[in-house]
């Protein structure tokens, strides 16, 4: 793995893997970059390096899971758990010493994230739900589930709501300000349903065709999204890609509170490369090889072209104001991109 310099491309570094390359996550906090390394031989552990020279400053068991606001890493694992649970480990990112635990049942904690930091712990502990603090481990509010036919599941969480299965056939929204449930709604019959943030609507997948579109104050059914599969929120709007006519996906703006098609996009693609990228950007390629590079106006009313790309074949994504595609011959390139 090679470290380089933004925006010059300037080496800084390279640190030798063992074993299979595989994605894995990234956390910078300070001058220390923690790696997550999922392939280790030992299992899975969590490496911090020096952000000047790639020196290795220590290494944990586990998977890396995030920072906290105050710049503590999480880290999950199952060492020293006990059977059948799992531990979360509050790591200082510094000298990698282990400052809190928190033994759970496995599955049984979310997280809730905001500028790139956890921002909020969210834990089902059988049938108790609770918001803890991300460096403290405090319990900030609790709540007792209602008794179900099923085992409740966190589904998701957003801003301001926590998603809950409770049991079969019920969805639940509680506030994150003092786990009040705000309402509930008849849930489909899928065994792995999901729900997530939209914008301004919540997204719920729950065995029925599509998703459902739910109004986060009332968790009534605004629409339903059967063309489009892919939905990522812009403001008050959402960028949809599907099939909707067959043949090769298209990109749309909706309007998110009622579905509405505001603007057709044609065929862009969303980055490739990580899921922390920037999702507004998006990439085609030109009949002339030339791949063009735009971002959705703060408006979503349309796209904007920053560049057209030479030698690029494929693999791009977006962070702030550089764009990195994979080139011709299996090098990145890095492009600053205008405001």
């Amino acid at each position: 793995m090679a470290a380089h310099r933004l925006p010059s491309g300037r080496p800084l570094w390279q640190l030798p893997l063992t074993g299979p390359v595989s994605p894995f996550p990234v956390v910078r906090v300070g001058d220390v970059v923690a790696l997550g390394m999922p392939e280790e031989p030992a299992g899975p552990q969590v490496v911090g390096l020096a952000a000047a020279d790639g020196a290795v400053r220590w290494r944990v068991d586990g998977q890396l899971d995030g920072a906290t606001p105050a710049g503590n890493l999480l880290v999950w694992g199952t060492a020293g758990a006990g059977p059948g649970a799992s531990v979360l480990r509050s790591v200082d990112a510094a000298t990698g010493t282990v400052r809190r635990t928190l033994r759970l049942p496995p599955g049984a904690l979310h997280w809730s994230t905001g500028d790139g930091r956890v921002t909020l712990l969210t834990v089902l502990d059988g049938g108790r739900l609770e918001l803890r603090d991300p460096d403290s481990g405090d319990v900030l509010h609790a709540a007792a589930l209602p008794a179900a036919a099923g085992p409740p599941q966190v589904l998701g969480v957003t801003d301001d709501l926590v998603l809950v299965s409770e049991g079969a056939g019920v969805l639940s929204a509680y506030d994150t300000a003092a786990l009040r449930r705000r309402w509930s709604a008849p849930r489909g019959p899928s065994a792995r349903p999901y729900a997530f943030g939209c914008g301004v609507v919540i997204c719920v997948g729950d065995g029925g065709r599509g998703l459902r579109l739910l109004d986060p104050a009332t968790g009534s059914a605004r629409w339903r999204a059967d063309d489009w599969p892919l939905l990522t929120p812009v403001g008050d709007r959402l960028l949809a890609a599907g099939y909707p006519r067959g043949g090769a996906a298209e990109h749309v703006l909706l309007d998110a509170a009622t579905g509405r098609p505001v603007r057709e996009l044609g065929r862009w693609q969303l980055g490739d490369l990580a899921p922390w990228e920037d999702r507004a950007v998006l990439h085609r390629r030109q009949r002339d090889g030339r791949v063009l590079v735009g971002r959705l106006d703060e408006r979503g009313d349309g796209i904007r072209v920053l560049a057209a790309l030479h030698g690029v074949v494929g693999a791009c994504g977006a962070y702030g104001s550089l764009v990195v595609c994979r080139r011709e011959g299996g090098a990145y390139g890095v492009w600053e991109l205008p405001g």
